[in-house]
């Protein structure tokens, strides 16, 4: 008996591509084999559903069908052969007076064969005929649920039943700025006080922070619905104090997103002397500002009542006491007064007892030194940096101990703890 023929497009033992390959052991099929055979397939251990590669998926059956449309021609056209190699043998025999009976003329051979290809075609068209169906059901689901985003999108507020029957509303509107306030708080709700010295430096570029970022983040304004630098700021800062608890922590925590946007961006807030004093404001460190409006501004984002001014009315307020590691507060502010060489005032954003250090955010002076308010020097801008207490001290530095109405500071960073 001839050799029987085993169809297979899977890759062998060895790896390698079998089109047809002699093999001597009966031919078995099942469902799992050609599964096998054609996909190579891994379920997960786990039970877990798996998506595998659909677009890998997709390939292998569109290649499946071409192949499976291959092997039919080819079994058709091999039975086709073989029946008129078994007539030719009969005929042939009958010239030499020999008769041929049926399994000697091949053909219960022919009929295996041809039941053979029947089966492959038949299991093959079946899977791609599965794989059509639930390419079909796919999409119509994706139609679904491209329909029901258009119409939460469409009608902002919708409302729907729950499986308990109670009427429940939501807003798309309302759950899209939820989104937004989440990835602002998530990004600038937490900011590591080394990522700031690191990169809160005095030769980052100065600008107008207002118009760098109408300049340069276009993108991220459409994103979250605002047209102006200063609308997307306050969203920054205004999300960053979020989960403030005291008036204290709230303007630590938009000083501190402040710097961290400044410190990404490679940015700093130009320095202006004697701008900033008219309202103490955002706009007032975005557009222009010195030391001690820098430092107030800050002040009042935690207490709009702060009593605000130049580092003389800092220095001689009434909540003004000698500097003292153990009587610091990130939130206050440090200023010296009254000598022409450390004329300065400076926002604390940390406190470090165990290093007898202070962090703080400052306008103008030079990073480091003490703090000259020199107009004409390079480092006049933003910039976060940490000092001795003992130093600032020497220096004439006092603590401003800003009322915020609250009476610490509660934070999540161990260098902000009191």
């Amino acid at each position: 008996m001839p050799e029987l023929y085993n169809l297979n497009n899977s890759p062998n033992n060895n790896g390698q591509s079998n089109d047809y390959n002699n093999d001597n052991s009966d031919i078995e099929y099942s469902y799992e084999d050609i599964g096998k055979n054609i996909f190579n397939t891994k379920l997960p251990n786990d039970g877990s559903l798996s998506f595998y590669h659909l677009g890998q998926v997709h390939i292998d059956y569109v290649e499946m069908k071409r192949e499976s449309n291959q092997i039919s021609t080819k079994g058709i056209e091999a039975v086709k052969d073989m029946k008129e190699l078994s007539n030719a043998m009969i005929e042939l025999a009958g010239l030499v007076e020999y008769t041929l009976s049926a399994s000697d003329s091949y053909d219960s051979y022919i009929t295996e064969i041809q039941e053979s290809f029947r089966y492959i075609r038949n299991e093959m068209y079946s899977q791609i005929n599965l794989y059509v169906k639930q390419t079909e059901l796919t999409a119509s689901e994706i139609e679904q649920l491209n329909a029901m985003v258009k119409q939460v999108i469409n009608n902002p507020n919708l409302t729907y039943t729950d499986i308990y029957g109670v009427k429940q509303s939501i807003s798309y509107n309302d759950a899209l700025e939820s989104y937004k306030k989440e990835a602002l708080i998530s990004k600038y709700g937490e900011v590591n006080i080394d990522y700031l010295l690191k990169n809160c430096k005095t030769s980052n570029k100065i600008v107008d922070v207002y118009s760098y970022i109408e300049n340069n983040l276009q993108d991220e304004m459409k994103a979250f619905g605002v047209t102006t630098g200063k609308e997307y700021l306050n969203l920054i800062l205004e999300s960053a104090a979020e989960d403030a608890k005291t008036n204290r922590e709230k303007a630590v925590r938009k000083t501190l997103a402040l710097n961290k946007f400044l410190g990404e961006h490679g940015i700093a807030a130009k320095y202006k002397s004697g701008a900033g004093h008219n309202d103490y404001s955002i706009d007032d460190i975005a557009t222009g500002t010195d030391c001690s409006s820098y430092a107030s501004a800050l002040a009042k984002l935690g207490n709009s009542n702060f009593e605000a001014g130049y580092t003389g009315v800092l220095y001689n307020s009434s909540n003004t006491t000698a500097l003292d590691i153990n009587n610091i507060l990130p939130g206050d502010i440090i200023v010296s007064h009254g000598n022409s060489i450390y004329e300065h005032a400076r926002f604390v954003i940390a406190v470090d007892k165990e290093n007898n250090r202070i962090i703080t955010t400052e306008c103008g002076g030079y990073g480091g030194s003490g703090g000259l308010d020199n107009y004409n020097n390079i480092n006049s801008r933003t910039h976060v940096d940490s000092f001795d207490i003992d130093t600032l001290i020497k220096q004439g530095y006092m603590t401003n101990h800003v009322d915020y109405g609250d009476d610490k500071y509660v934070g999540t960073n161990e260098v902000h703890a009191i």
